[in-house]
This record gives structure tokens, C-alpha cells and sequence, in this order.
């Protein structure tokens, strides 16, 4: 064998024996790379609320995006805005998965990211609104974070959200909104409420009493709490407070306005508040002079302006009572009281346009009747001739039966006081009722006639 055919035997071994070596090599790695598993998340690991643990990344994210895309299909977020209820389907919020997976950590809740389509968000408000000054007003950022962390804990509850509470803030330094004054009859009540109440704060989201601060005031007078009251009561109303309890008196006392008594007894009938904004309205009270006392409410500014209309307001005039008694008895006549009814709205306005109305109230206050008083004319002796009996007979039964009122069908016996719910019936003094009867004698007339009242309109 020359040296030519032997190098090439040796090159030739060379070369086949670092292909097999390099053959077993890559064929080693395969295999290496083919058994070993993909890591997996450790036990306790969340994106959300959802559970990855022991799973690789690619199922993780396939388990996240079905949750999300069933959530997003069944959930909305609703909101009221005064009289119309707006509802937000999670379709304007876009979920993160891959981020959120990046960021996870082992053993760990981690966020769920999400982002909202702020001009999708937009276009459903301005749809429901139907003004964009209101649209204006809202907080965007504000209500996306609501809305992004809703959807981060893929929350399904159906709680309803106030918009109110979403709009841009504005200047919450405290300013006096208004204030009223009351006439004080007895210097001392205004002393003693001055002594503990001179401040009364409606604290933010809660529920406010005005029976909490009179109920351990020395006087009792009625009167001087139902001022207060109404005026707290007619102060409150043109704001965002919401009157959760409210009592009226069963006449309109006097130098109360009608549609804005409040009355309270430090018991059971009580004035409640609710404050819903997030921030606190405080009641000032000041002396002005010995027997005036001013009210002022101090609270945050308002975007909104309220305007109070009365509208149905009626009058009822007293009806007349005529009462019968013996000369022997003495009655004083009682002065009638006319009756009231008004209906209370309240009219929310934006740059002077009113968008909504709301009814307030519904005031009633009954008529009293006027009560006169007249004798009764006595029978004569019963020593007269019977020939004169039947003359005397047919006299009293005439000045008894000329008071009766031809309107009315029915009498009644005792003080007959009015109501205006039943112009038809009459109630007696002493519970009972009876249809007139023509009386036989004298004796009998004067014996039906004693106590007897009609009712008559004036």
C-alpha cells in the first residue's frame, strides 16, 4: 500500500469517526430536552381570583382567558343618575392576560392588568345621558379605576353604583349654602338649644337624627322644636341630602310655610337626614337678637342647582257646628281653622336647564270646623190648657227643625266636629247617632231637642 491510499484510509476513519461521535452527542441532547417537563406554577399562585397553581404557562393563560371571556358575557356594571339607571357592559374592558402572566409570581395572588376603552366608556354615557354638559361633569379616570378593579377581581355582584359620586370634584372648601330665622317666643329655649347644639354635623354616608340632639333639652316646648325642625327641614331640601324620615303636625301650626313642616317630639316623630356625599355638612346655629335665632347650613359646593315648586296647593274652608244646649249650661263658640293640601317637587337644573323632577312631598292638613254655640228655647208650664198644647207643640218643633241644615239628611247628638275626608257623616259627643223624629208632646220636643247639633257648611 503507497502513502497515498493509507492517508486517505486514515482521513477517511477520522471523519466517520467524529460524525458518530457528534451523532451520539445531538442525539443525547434530544433526548435530554425531550423528557424534560416544562416548569409549572407553585401551589398558592393567583391571577385574580384564579387559581393556577401547578400549571404551565400556556394552560395558565388559556384557564384565564375563559374565565374572563365568561365573565365578560354574563356581568355589567349599572349606575343611577337621579331618574335614569345606566348600564356598562365589561365589553369596554380589555384584559391583560399575557402582562399579567409576565408579572406573576410563585406562591402569590398577583393583579389580573386590565385597561377600559375610554371612548367606548364615553359613547355609552353620552347614549344614556343625552346631555353632554352631564358627561362633562364625570370623573373618566375616576370611573375607569372603578370599573378596572371590578373587572381585576372579576366581580359578578349586581350593586348598583351612583354616578353622582363620579363627578370631577370641585371646590369643597365649605361655604354657608343658606340660612333661616326663626322667632323665639321664650328666650330660654334659645338658650338651652345654643348650649348643646349649636353645631350639628351630617356626617359623610350616614344617617343623621335631629331627635339625637333635643332629646336631652330641659324644655318641652313642642313649638320651638317644630320651628327648628322646619327650618333644618327647608334648609336641607334644596341640596343632595336625602330625607330618610319626616313628620307633619295633623294642622299647620302657625308661621310654619306650607309643604315645609317638620315635626319632632325628642321620641317617636323625628326628622332623619342621609348624607351620601363624601364629604360633611355642618348646621350652625347663632343668636341674632333675645327672640330671633338664625340656622345656617354649611356644606361643600354643587355643580347642581335645586329650585322647590309647589304645585296643587288647595285651601279647605272650616264648616259651621251649630251646637244646642240648655240655658242652665254655658259653652264657649270655638273659631274655625282652614284646612291645606300641597304637593312638594324638586327640580334639578344644570347651567340654569332642568333635567329632573322629583316629588317631595304630599301635605295634608284637615279643616277645623267652627263651632257656634245656641240655647234652647223651654217648653212653657205644663199646667197650659190642652187646647193650647198643640199650638205649643208645633212651635218648638219648628225652632228646633229650622237649624238643620236641608243639605244634610243626618243629625247627630254632642260636639260634631268636621272632616273634610267625609263631608257625609258626623261625629257625636257621646258616639251615638239618630234620624229626627216628629215628637208627639212638648215634653217629648224638648227632651229630643236637648244637646242637639247640626252641621252646616259657612
Amino acid at each position: 500500500m503507497n502513502r497515498t491510499n493509507m492517508f486517505r484510509f486514515f482521513a477517511i476513519l477520522l471523519i466517520s469517526t467524529i460524525v458518530l461521535m457528534a451523532l451520539s452527542k445531538i442525539t443525547s441532547l434530544a433526548m435530554a430536552s425531550f423528557s424534560k417537563k416544562e416548569p409549572v406554577f407553585a401551589e398558592g399562585t393567583y391571577i385574580g381570583p384564579i387559581n393556577i397553581s401547578s400549571l404551565n404557562k400556556a394552560e395558565a393563560e388559556s384557564k384565564i382567558s375563559e374565565n374572563v371571556l365568561d365573565w365578560q358575557k354574563k356581568s355589567t356594571v349599572s349606575f343611577t343618575f337621579f331618574n335614569k339607571t345606566i348600564s356598562v357592559p365589561m365589553s369596554v374592558v380589555h384584559f391583560k392576560v399575557a402582562s399579567s402572566l409576565n408579572a406573576c409570581l410563585d406562591g402569590e395572588k398577583n393583579i389580573l392588568y386590565t385597561e377600559v376603552d375610554e371612548q367606548s366608556l364615553k359613547t355609552i354615557l353620552f347614549k344614556k345621558l343625552e346631555n353632554p354638559e352631564l358627561v362633562n361633569l364625570i370623573d373618566l379616570e375616576k370611573l375607569k379605576q372603578l370599573l378596572k378593579e371590578k373587572a381585576g377581581r372579576l366581580d359578578s355582584s349586581q350593586q348598583m353604583e351612583d354616578l353622582v359620586q363620579y363627578l370631577k370634584a370641585s371646590d369643597n372648601k365649605p361655604k354657608i349654602i343658606d340660612s333661616k330665622r326663626i322667632f323665639v317666643n321664650d328666650p330660654a329655649d334659645m338658650e338651652d338649644w345654643l348650649s348643646s347644639n349649636s353645631t350639628m354635623t351630617l356626617k359623610p354616608e350616614k344617617i343623621f337624627s335631629l331627635n339625637d340632639y333635643i332629646q336631652n333639652l330641659d324644655n318641652d316646648d313642642k313649638g320651638f322644636f317644630i320651628q327648628c325642625a322646619s327650618a333644618i327641614y327647608q334648609l336641607t331640601l334644596p341640596t343632595n341630602l336625602q330625607i330618610v324620615e319626616r313628620h307633619i303636625s295633623d294642622t299647620l301650626p302657625e308661621g310654619i310655610e306650607l309643604g315645609y313642616e317638620a315635626r319632632v317630639d325628642g321620641s317617636k316623630a323625628d326628622l332623619k337626614i342621609y348624607n351620601p356625599n363624601h364629604t360633611a355638612f355642618v348646621i350652625k346655629s347663632e343668636k341674632i337678637s333675645d327672640h330671633v335665632l338664625k340656622l345656617s347650613l354649611i356644606g361643600p359646593s354643587d355643580p347642581f342647582t335645586y329650585q322647590l315648586v309647589k304645585k296643587n296647593v288647595k285651601t279647605y274652608a272650616p264648616r259651621k257646628v251649630i251646637q244646642y244646649r240648655p240655658l242652665a249650661e254655658t259653652a264657649a263658640n270655638q273659631n274655625g281653622k282652614y284646612g291645606y293640601s300641597a304637593e312638594l317637587y324638586k327640580q334639578v337644573a344644570l347651567n340654569h336647564k332642568v333635567f329632573y323632577e322629583s316629588l317631595v312631598s304630599k301635605d295634608f292638613y284637615l279643616p277645623i270646623p267652627k263651632i257656634v254655640v245656641e240655647n234652647l228655647k223651654q217648653p212653657e208650664s205644663d199646667a197650659t190648657a190642652d187646647g193650647n198644647s198643640g199650638t205649643e207643640n208645633d212651635a218648638t218643633e219648628h225652632t228646633a227643625n229650622e237649624k238643620i241644615d236641608p243639605a244634610s239628611q243626618n243629625t247627630t247628638t254632642g260636639n260634631t266636629p268636621n272632616n273634610e275626608a267625609d263631608n257625609s257623616s258626623q261625629t257625636s259627643q257621646n258616639g251615638s247617632s239618630s234620624n229626627q223624629e216628629k215628637p208627639s208632646s212638648s215634653t217629648q220636643n224638648t227632651n229630643q231637642s236637648h244637646g242637639h247639633s247640626t252641621d252646616r257648611n259657612p
